[in-house]
């Protein structure tokens, strides 16, 4: 049974130039890009009572979701896809000086990080509890 720091150093999923890793990479960057737009068209639909703008929002959530559940590594997947839309759009949130965005943005790289953190702990701690055979 590893201890959590290597279980930090291996959360990435990285043991080699193997495919799973480009796959599991992949799979996280378009969930983010699909949370991202999935936000856009939500904050549109919502806005302008757009069901085409529901519908749009609803299969970008349904994207990353299908995306999560597809990687191998689906704890870093999750976290990296609530992320990227931060890290994407922050700057310019930064730059405009917009305080509710910019709060919004630094809540979903806290949130995104700490779906990560919690994520590698509980599955630390249900290794250590499971019996070895």
């Amino acid at each position: 049974m590893k201890s959590v720091r290597p279980q930090f150093v291996d959360a990435p999923g990285y043991k080699g130039k193997n495919l799973a890793h480009y796959l599991n990479f992949t799979l996280a960057v378009v969930a983010g890009f699909a949370v991202l737009f999935g936000e856009i068209f939500g904050m549109e639909a919502y806005s302008g009572k757009s069901p085409f703008d529901l519908k749009v929002a609803v299969g970008c959530f349904l994207l990353a979701g299908v995306c999560v559940l597809l990687s191998g590594n689906r704890i870093l997947a999750l976290g990296c896809s609530i992320m990227i839309p931060a890290v994407l759009v922050g700057p310019h949130a930064f730059r405009a000086h917009d305080r509710a965005v910019m709060n919004f943005y630094i809540a979903s790289l806290a949130i995104g990080l700490l779906v990560i953190v919690v994520g590698v702990l509980v599955k630390s701690f249900c290794d250590r509890s499971s019996p070895r055979s």
